[in-house]
């Protein structure tokens, strides 16, 4: 499943890659970053490594015309990028934010 705004937003930076190819990725940073210190363990991946995150980051703006938004910051600024779902977050917490934002 491909994000339409990853570029965007920063988030999930692997989204676009194979889960397999993902965790592949993810081992070679854990090896070169903590390998010298001791043994890294393989990483045990997901089975659904979707609408996972506990913890969310929201954030609420106003756009122009006058309605509110709600999203995550783009990488790097404090502009919000505008979205309705995220791939890695608790389906009910995209829920409570599209509620708040209603409001």
């Amino acid at each position: 499943m491909k994000c339409n705004i990853s570029k965007k937003c920063g988030g999930c930076q692997f989204q676009g890659i194979p889960y397999k190819e993902q965790l592949k990725k993810k081992q070679k940073k854990e090896q070169s970053l903590l390998g010298a210190y001791g043994k890294v363990c393989s990483i045990i991946g997901m089975e659904n490594p979707y609408y996972y995150r506990n913890k969310v980051h929201a954030v609420f703006d106003i756009a122009k015309g006058g309605s509110v938004i709600s999203g995550v910051y783009k990488a790097g600024t404090h502009d919000v990028v505008n979205i309705d779902s995220c791939q890695i977050e608790d389906e009910t917490a995209d829920a409570i934010i599209h509620d708040i934002r209603g409001l």
